[in-house]
């Protein structure tokens, strides 16, 4: 009797022990799936923080390239001093210019003062030969002979005093001037003149000099700017060489991350899956659920734990039913057992 009551138990009769068992494996199964899906969490945001890195790295080789605006300053540089040294230039050939002006005004104002001097003594000679004319001579024999003397003195003289006058009427016709007290005012003012010209002349060479040092100190130290931009542009040509493989190991690392962020995410999107489809297997109840969350009741990262614990609360409870069926079922048998052998006795 009781080998035909051990054939008619159920062979998915559940003792206490298998009941705890199994409500220990399946928590355990909830801790994995739980770790699981903290650890896809972690590496999905480990994956953004190195995007963000790589991010902010490419600025920073953007903002690299913008350091090739200083070649620009650098040949606006160059062309400013090209202009100041042809500037310079012009400035020598008119300062020679007037130098040559001013030598040439200068010997021909000479050599006007020295003629003018020139007829003012004889004007001089003429006027004391002339105060001495009617003095007459105690020796006779002698006067034949001044006589000639003094008209040949005469004829000289008259000759000189033409040829002076000739050069002074000359003078006035340049000079547009008939008194010769203001000629000679006008020659002296213009000697001043000329002083001041030349003492004008010599402040520009003065500051040509200056200039010229100015622009030789300025030419210097464009020739060593030149060479530290071009020591810098090789640097930064490097630099830059070693950025951009820099860049692209970092876009290749990128796009592998991002390969594993996939990965990842349809890992987290199979979990999240099974884990909905265990709700739905279970059928779980959704109401308070959708108390708590509303219209957003899709499963997802934010509330995959609430889905969980749901899970977890179920599975807990239908293992207690089975459990307790199975002890009522053990009870029934039990009793039906006893029922037969009191039958079997009587």
């Amino acid at each position: 009797m009781e080998d035909d009551i051990r054939r008619q138990r159920p062979k998915s009769s559940v003792t206490e022990q298998d009941y705890h068992q199994r409500l220990a494996t399946g928590q355990n199964a909830i801790r994995t799936l739980q770790g699981r899906l903290d650890n896809a969490v972690k590496k999905f945001c480990g994956i953004l923080t190195e995007n963000k890195i790589l991010r902010e790295d490419i600025d920073h080789l953007l903002k690299e390239i913008d350091l090739n605006l200083g070649k620009k300053y650098m040949a606006d540089l160059i062309d400013q001093s090209t202009t100041a040294f042809v500037q310079r230039e012009e400035w020598c050939s008119k300062l020679e210019a007037l130098k040559k002006r001013a030598q040439n005004d200068f010997i021909a104002h000479s050599e006007e003062m020295r003629e003018i001097q020139r007829q003012l003594d004889h004007d001089l000679t003429l006027r004391e030969f002339l105060s001495v004319k009617g003095q007459r001579r105690i020796l006779k024999d002698l006067e034949e002979k001044e006589r000639r003397q003094k008209e040949l003195e005469i004829q000289n003289l008259e000759n000189q005093l033409r040829i002076y006058e000739e050069t002074l009427e000359q003078i006035k016709k340049i000079s547009e001037e008939e008194d010769i007290q203001r000629i000679a005012s006008q020659f002296t003012k213009q000697e001043e003149e000329n002083f001041a010209l030349f003492n004008y002349v010599n402040e520009l060479n003065h500051e040509i000099e200056t200039f010229t040092a100015t622009i030789a100190d300025i030419q210097d130290k464009i020739e060593e700017q030149i060479e530290l931009s071009q020591v810098r542009a090789q640097e930064r040509q490097a630099t830059l060489k070693s950025l951009e493989n820099e860049l692209e190991d970092a876009v290749k690392e990128a796009d592998k991350e991002e390969e594993n962020v996939r990965n990842a995410e349809n890992v987290l999107n199979q979990v999240l899956t099974g884990i909905e489809a265990l709700f739905c297997l279970l059928k779980c109840n959704r109401g308070p659920i959708l108390d708590l969350l509303g219209e957003n009741s899709a499963i997802s990262l934010f509330n995959v734990k609430i889905y969980l614990g749901t899970i977890e609360k179920k599975v807990s409870a239908i293992i207690n039913t089975v459990y307790f069926a199975e002890k009522a079922m053990m009870t029934k048998m039990k009793k039906m057992h006893k029922e037969d052998s009191v039958s079997t006795i009587q």
